[in-house]
C-alpha cells in the first residue's frame, strides 16, 4: 500500500509539473498572464483533493485487510480433500511445516494445508489475497486518470507555442528619384518572410532599353541604358572617364566633362569605381569607342542602391 501511496504522488508531480511549468513559460512568452496563470492554482486544487480521497480509501482498504481473517469459505475447497501425507510438506496458508503422517487438505495445482488453518485457527490470510480489493484497483485508476490529464493539459498550453501565428503584414517601400516616382505595396499573408531587396529599381514602359555594355557599339545614335561594370576610372584635366574595359581604348565607356563636375557631389572617379551600374543617354562614338556623356548623377543607378547616394 505503501508503494502505491508513493506511485500515486508521483503521479500528482507530474500532473503539477505537466501543467505549472508550460504555463509559466506560455505566460512569458506570449505575454497572456490572466489567462494562462489560471492553470498552476486549477491543477493544484484538483491535485491535492484527489489526493486527500484516495487517500484516504487506501487507508480504508488497508484497515480491512488488517481486520480480515480466514473466513473457511467453503468454495476454497470445492477440489480438495483431507489426505495423509506422505512426505513434509508447506502450508501455503500459513508457511509453517507439515510433518509427514499428519492429516492435512491437498488441492490439485495448489498445494496442502494444515487441517486448523481451515478452520481458521491457523494464521491470517496472507495479503496477497486481499491485494484484489476495489480500493486499490481505483487508487491505480486515478493515478492513470491524472497522469493522462497532466499530458491533456500540458499540450492545450504548449501547443499555441508551438504553432507559429499566422500574421498579415503590409509593407510599403517609396522610392524617388529625380525622373519618377514608384511606389511598391505588398501583402503577404501567413508566416512571413522580410522581403528580399531588388537590384535595380523597376522601371516604367517609357523607360529607354536595358542593353549590356558589350552591345553599346549596335545602338549608336539612340538613347539607351547600358548596364556593366566599371572597371577603371581616370580625370584628366578636362574630363572623368569611367571605363567599361580596360584597356579601354574600342568599348564603351561614359564621360563626364570638366563643366558638369559640379553636380556631383562626390568623386565619381573613386564612388563609380567597381560598382555595377545602369547608365542612361544618347549612345555617341568619339574615336572608335561607343559613349555616354553623363551630365548628372540621374543618369546612373547603382546596383543594390539606386539613386540614393551620395
Amino acid at each position: 500500500m505503501l508503494r502505491s501511496k508513493l506511485f500515486f504522488a508521483i503521479a500528482l508531480v507530474i500532473l503539477l509539473g505537466g501543467t505549472t511549468i508550460p504555463s509559466i513559460a506560455y505566460s512569458l512568452f506570449m505575454k497572456e498572464w490572466p489567462y494562462m496563470m489560471l492553470f498552476p492554482p486549477v491543477a493544484a486544487i484538483v491535485s491535492w483533493a484527489l489526493f486527500f480521497y484516495f487517500t484516504k480509501v487506501a487507508d480504508k482498504s488497508a484497515e480491512i485487510e488488517e481486520s480480515v481473517g480466514w473466513s473457511g469459505d467453503s468454495s476454497e475447497r470445492v477440489d480438495s480433500k483431507k489426505i495423509v501425507l506422505r512426505y513434509d510438506g508447506r502450508c501455503i496458508k500459513c508457511g509453517r511445516m507439515i510433518s509427514a503422517g499428519e492429516e492435512a487438505y491437498w488441492e490439485k495445482d495448489k498445494g496442502v494445508w494444515h487441517v486448523d488453518c481451515d478452520k481458521g485457527e491457523g494464521s491470517r490470510v496472507p495479503s496477497r489475497v486481499i491485494r484484489g480489493y476495489t480500493g486499490s484497483k481505483g487508487l491505480w485508476a486515478a493515478v492513470a486518470a491524472i497522469v493522462l490529464l497532466a499530458f491533456i493539459l500540458g499540450g492545450l498550453v504548449l501547443s499555441p507555442m508551438l504553432v507559429p501565428r499566422s500574421t498579415v503584414t503590409m509593407t510599403t517601400t517609396v522610392t524617388t528619384t529625380a525622373e519618377r516616382i514608384t511606389t511598391i505595396t505588398t501583402c503577404t499573408s501567413g508566416t512571413t518572410t522580410p522581403l528580399q531587396p531588388s537590384k535595380w529599381l523597376l522601371r516604367k514602359p517609357s523607360d529607354p532599353e536595358v542593353i549590356n555594355w558589350t552591345d553599346a557599339g549596335k545602338y549608336v545614335g539612340q538613347t539607351k541604358t547600358v548596364e556593366g561594370t566599371i572597371v577603371r576610372a581616370y580625370r584628366s584635366a578636362n574630363a572623368i572617364f569611367l571605363d567599361f574595359h580596360d584597356p579601354y581604348q574600342g568599348y564603351f565607356m561614359a564621360v563626364i566633362f570638366k563643366s558638369d563636375w559640379t553636380n556631383f557631389k562626390f568623386q565619381p572617379e573613386i564612388f563609380y569605381k567597381n560598382k555595377e551600374v545602369r547608365v542612361t543617354g544618347l549612345i555617341k562614338t568619339y574615336q572608335g569607342s561607343p559613349e555616354i556623356i553623363v551630365s548628372s548623377p540621374t543618369q546612373v543607378e547603382v546596383a543594390n542602391m539606386g539613386f540614393n547616394y551620395p
